[in-house]
C-alpha cells in the first residue's frame, strides 16, 4: 500500500463472535480499536 493507512469501520451488533471475527481475518485487520464511548454490550463477546 506504498506507506499509506488505511482506517476501516465495522459493525457488529448483528455479528456474533466468529463471524466478526473471521470478517477481519478475511481482510487481514491486524489492529482492532474499539471506540465506543461507553464500552459495554448486551452481547456478552463484546463486553469490555
Amino acid at each position: 500500500m506504498s506507506g499509506r493507512l488505511m482506517i476501516y469501520t465495522i459493525g457488529h451488533s448483528n455479528r456474533n463472535k466468529e463471524s466478526f471475527i473471521n470478517l477481519l481475518k478475511k481482510h487481514t485487520i491486524q489492529i482492532l480499536v474499539d471506540v465506543r464511548r461507553w464500552p459495554t454490550s448486551k452481547t456478552e463477546h463484546f463486553k469490555l
